[in-house]
């Protein structure tokens, strides 16, 4: 989610300011002369060497001031390289998603049920000072090995990025923490008391308590660790917070960055993605989340898609911790014991029972009205709600409602329709409803027996424990036959938007036991990419212990080569005997033992071969030999299973957990080869044939595998692999635009809801283009249009189009890869394209979008979708621009009245374009002067105006206008000064053929003469227009002149939409225009050029 009016900035390296006031002032003075009343307040100021900047709120008095205003001024600011709004961020931790309740901090909803044996129970208890790393995903990675040697993380630096950390709960008690820094409010303390995300991540990395409880050790239990705390307690976290940990973090010589947030897919181009991989590059290694949006393919999270990133996903613990406090139930005299998991928030009575309620109202597929509540109690602060995961309600408006918050049940009880299947285990919840005092989850065993004992007696009251000292806590395992050792049903899935392979690998992340914190008894189990992402940031440490002149490359490579390709698993209790996808579980699962032992470094972590028609022939990578002696290695190929993307043909939906045993062939040269110490050895590995999948060309197919490497008499520490992803057809096979989802919309302002509307829906606007807001409908419903990408797009644009003509009358909204498209709704206001007047008619909107990963250049790559019409009409009371009118016809024609008005050309209000004349020198800077008199500058201006040179060498992207508003005015009058215009990548010539007399033009190979007698034209104002009628060219009679010689104007024109040129370069002039001083300002070398509307480059 976008924030609004929240900006960030990078500034270069040359313009870096010394101070956030110095940031702001430059804000602030620019806001000011772009007319906006708005005032910028500093977030966080950006100093290290890979990015310097800041981020600011900027708080405007007309709310009507749009965020695409904001960011274009900021953006024309001198010294700012790119402006980008700040966006939220959120932990990717795997919970159930109850219906009703805002998302809070959950990830993925819940999966399958098991019909195989939970067999193998093993009972562990509490014990303290447990003399050996037992914990089972330790046991299964090799980390209890090397905690055995005595390879812990000591004299490595780790920087935890998270929400709130409990650094009093006994398991982090002797974790040697040496420095805080709490990005909420900028002071030292990181504790807070209304999260446990981050505690929980801590643990897995650095546990290190006075008892050792429950076997609770981190992987670099004797690091040493920088915390930084990027989320408050009634607030989410923005990537600027999170850019700014980053940049301090690596300021102050961390060696590992942790990371378990993450966003939206985007593209390298994106800040966070940029600045990780900056400071990946430049020697801090950097552990991101892969994300919970799987199963599927292209459902990655930021910045792990970033170049050089190695993103974690997650697989199953292999013994999944069931961790549980005691409780109990009585109903008419008899009663039993109960158990439950704690959950967020967690404020019962002490030692007070709890009246439990449930509805009669089965569940269903559906959401249900709200059921009848004439059975509640009449005091509900002793009630507990008693319902299952899923069941979703709806209010009156059909809404989605929670039925706790509705009621005023202040608690609840949760239960899945039938027991929790070992994958699943003993699930940790967290509800956002506002006034829920405590919730917990229960097993479906004790469920019937609740419900059995309220069916018999009526009544059925619950007493749960409120603290950990009378919890009876429990902690046992049970081993996962099920998907212990696997992918992780809700672990996204790659490619990156570039076609490249993601995940890097996976790490523990399912069924994690872990510290918590201390109100919530101080252990717990929680699933996620965010419990991964801290076990393979541990990894990363113990391999930079034992090799401190690895750089973050080496390591990330070491760790993607050691790892073990694993099984596939499709979340629904069937374990196939083949590899799951490479774009599922990248390397595999990490071997944080063979990555400290290696003695063999790959130059790379995978090979992305793209898809066909970005496929490189080959693709190479150098083996490394670190050892004492030579080694030979022999290579071979290993497939992994592939697939569909594309649910069925031409279709707007991805194929989920469908795979496929069929393999690609890969050649690879040499298969055999040995290297010395020390030295490198070059592989070329090229796909030969791709996997047998019938509709590979209609639905992409997608292939990986694995280019194994062992080296003989050590393949014990040096048995590696190397994966490589593709696809069997090209991507832009794939719509950009989702038809299915993308609708005409009516969209009520007020209710922030879009409903759908039917073609040829009347729309009666008040207009008034003085206000900050223009248009005005009734019932506050706006004419607009849910767009939804079925990919990310580079480059995605909206367009409000005549319907009669086909021509863009507003150029609503242009993403790009840095700021894309992450919203559904866009609506007219009035104030698109800068207040562009729009005629009463009949409109439809037209979505752009690029294909992923389209050639802008190509208009096959480009997808086009046109919603239905919708009818534009004027109130009476309306207020109208002083003139507004476009030509109707095709091709060269005359003035029309449209045009004219008392036998005078009716020319629209026009804007001044200043030019600050430096004599004798060769730069001016030309600027923008609003209506109000304030400037900023747009274009710098090459050689001196009077030598025949003018160069217009860059333009600001603001400067769009309208088609049909004129761009700038170049007068000329001599025979000798012909004018060379480059527009439109063509050359456009304009002059005399003879003096005063004979005029021309020639523009893409046509030529265009007419006549002057004297000072009179031979013919009224002439225009040259484009095939979609709009105006290129415009020339008209002579204004004032020199010496009377006669002097016709050309006005430049912006083309339709975007101009397909670098600059605009204008040659050969003896006179660029006549000059008169600026009415505004005071310079005596200030000198204007009038222009329609704004300026185009």
């Amino acid at each position: 989610m976008i924030l609004p009016r929240a900006v960030q900035v990078q500034e270069s390296k040359n313009y870096n300011d010394t101070s956030p006031a110095d940031l702001i002032s430059r804000t602030q003075a620019s806001l000011a002369a772009s007319g906006l009343d708005c005032t910028a307040s500093s977030r966080y100021h950006f100093t290290h060497a890979v990015f310097q900047g800041g981020s600011f709120n900027v708080d405007c008095t007309n709310n009507g001031v749009s965020q695409k205003a904001v960011l274009s001024t900021i953006q024309s600011i001198n010294g700012i390289q790119k402006a980008w709004p700040v966006t939220s961020a959120a932990p990717a931790v795997h919970m159930p998603r109850i219906p009703g309740i805002s998302d809070g901090d959950w990830g993925s909803s819940t999966h399958g049920s098991s019909k195989r044996d939970l067999s193998q129970v093993l009972a562990l208890q509490a014990r303290d000072n447990i003399a050996a790393d037992t914990l089972p995903t330790h046991v299964d990675t090799g980390v209890s090995k090397l905690h055995a040697s005595n390879i812990t993380g000591k004299g490595i630096r780790v920087a935890v990025i998270d929400s709130g950390f409990d650094i009093d709960t006994p398991g982090l008690s002797k974790t040697n923490i040496v420095y805080a820094h709490d990005m909420t409010d900028g002071d030292n303390d990181v504790r807070d008391n209304c999260s446990f995300h981050g505690t929980h991540v801590l643990g897995i990395v650095g546990a290190k308590g006075d008892e050792g409880r429950f076997g609770v050790v981190g992987v670099a239990p004797d690091a040493t660790y920088e915390l930084y705390r990027i989320t408050g307690c009634t607030s989410g976290t923005t990537d600027d917070a999170i850019i700014n940990s980053f940049l301090e973090a690596a300021e102050r010589g961390v060696d590992v960055i942790s990371c378990s947030y993450g966003g939206a897919l985007t593209f390298p181009e994106d800040h966070w993605s940029i600045v990780a991989t900056r400071l990946f590059n430049t020697g801090t290694y950097i552990s991101l989340v892969a994300g919970n949006g799987g199963p599927g393919i292209f459902t990655g999270a930021s910045p792990g898609g970033a170049d050089a990133i190695a993103a974690v996903g997650s697989t199953d613990n292999s013994q999944t911790p069931y961790y549980n406090w005691g409780g109990n139930w009585t109903a008419g005299g008899e009663g039993g014991s109960l158990r439950f998991v704690p959950g967020m928030p967690f404020d019962f009575p002490s030692k007070e029972g709890l009246t439990v309620w449930t509805s009669d109202t089965p569940n269903t597929n559906g959401c249900q009205l709200l059921p009848d509540k004439s059975s509640l109690p009449a005091d509900l602060s002793k009630v507990i709600f008693l319902s299952q995961f899923d069941q979703c309600w709806m209010a009156a408006d059909n809404s989605t409602v929670s039925l706790t918050k509705e009621f005023g049940i202040p608690y609840v009880m949760y239960y899945s329709w039938s027991n929790y299947t070992v994958s699943e285990g003993p699930l940790f919840l967290k509800v956002s409803a506002a006034n829920q005092k405590g919730a917990v989850t229960v097993d479906y065993e004790t469920v019937k027996q609740l419900l059995d004992a309220k069916a018999k007696h009526g009544s059925v009251q619950v007493f749960l424990a409120n603290e950990v000292s009378v919890a009876d806590v429990s902690l046992t395992y049970k081993a996962n036959n099920r998907s212990g050792l696997t992918s992780s049903v809700f672990t996204s899935w790659g490619p990156t938007l570039r076609a490249g392979s993601m995940p890097a690998f996976h790490a523990p992340g399912g069924n994690i036991l872990s510290t918590f914190p201390g109100w919530l008894g101080g252990y717990g189990v929680v699933s996620g990419t965010s419990q991964a992402t801290p076990f393979v940031a541990g990894i990363a440490a113990l391999v930079k212990q034992q090799h401190p002149d690895y750089s973050s490359e080496d390591i990330r490579n070491v760790i993607a080569a050691t790892l073990r390709p694993v099984k596939w698993y499709d979340g629904k209790g069937n374990t196939g005997e083949f590899l799951a996808p490479v774009f599922q579980q990248g390397s595999g699962l990490v071997d944080a033992w063979g990555a400290v032992h290696s003695t063999t470094l790959l130059s790379a972590s995978a090979l992305s071969f793209n898809d066909t028609s970005n496929r490189p022939k080959e693709l190479t990578f150098t083996i490394k030999n670190t050892g004492l002696k030579t080694t030979t290695y022999d290579l071979s190929h290993v497939g992994a299973s592939s697939g569909y993307v594309l649910e069925k043909v031409d279709s707007y939906q991805l194929t989920e957990a469908v795979v496929y045993p069929v393999y690609a062939e890969v050649s690879i040269n040499p298969t055999t080869l040995s290297v010395e110490p020390g030295k490198t050895a070059t592989i070329s590995v090229s796909v030969s044939k791709e996997p047998a999948l019938s509709e590979a060309s209609t639905r992409v197919s997608y292939f990986g595998g694995y280019i194994n490497i062992e080296a003989k008499g050590a393949a014990d520490i040096n048995k590696l692999s190397l994966p490589y992803t593709g696809f069997g057809a090209p991507l832009t096979t794939l719509h950009s635009i989702n038809r299915d989802k993308s609708y005409l919309s009516s969209y009520n302002v007020t209710a922030g809801k879009a409903s759908h509307a039917e073609p040829g829906r009347v729309y009666t606007c008040t207009l008034n283009i003085t206000a900050d807001i223009p248009a005005s409908f009734p019932g506050n419903e706006f004419p607009g249009i849910e767009v939804f990408l079925f990919l990310q797009s580079r480059n995605m644009s909206i367009h409000m189009v005549d319907a009669k003509t086909g021509n863009v009358v507003v150029n609503s909204y242009q993403s790009t890869s840095e700021v894309p498209w992450n919203g559904s709704t866009w609506y007219w206001d009035g104030s698109d394209d800068n207040k562009a007047p729009v005629p009463a008619g009949t409109y439809i909107w037209r979505v752009k979008a690029l294909k992923m990963p389209g050639d802008a250049a190509k208009e096959e790559d480009w997808e086009t979708w046109e919603a239905g019409t919708w009818v534009l009409e004027y109130t009476a009371d309306s207020i109208f621009p002083s003139s507004s009118t476009i030509p109707k016809s095709m091709g060269w024609y005359e003035i029309t009245d449209d045009y004219i008005k008392d036998s005078k050309i009716n020319i629209p209000v026009c804007e001044t374009l200043q030019l600050r004349d430096v004599y004798g020198g060769t730069q001016r800077t030309i600027y923008r002067v609003d209506q109000s008199g304030r400037q900023f500058p747009v274009w710098t201006v090459n050689e001196n105006i009077e030598s025949g040179v003018l160069a217009i060498v860059s333009a600001d992207p603001r400067a769009q206008v309208p088609a049909g508003n004129a761009v700038g005015i170049i007068k000329y009058h001599t025979m000798s000064s012909r004018t060379q215009i480059t527009l439109r990548r063509s050359e456009l010539s304009l002059g005399l053929t003879d003096y005063s007399h004979g005029h021309e033009i020639n523009f893409n190979g046509c030529n265009y003469r007419w006549v002057m007698s004297k000072n009179t034209m031979s013919t009224n104002t002439l225009y040259l227009k484009t095939d979609g009628n709009r105006i290129l060219a415009r020339w008209s009679g002579k204004p004032e002149s020199r010496g009377g010689d006669p002097s016709p104007v050309f006005e430049l024109f912006v083309p339709p939409q975007t101009l397909d040129m670098d600059f605009l370069v204008v040659t050969g002039l003896a006179a660029a225009g006549y000059w008169k001083k600026a009415d505004k300002l005071k310079s005596p070398i200030s000198k204007i050029l009038k222009i329609m509307g704004g300026l185009g480059p």
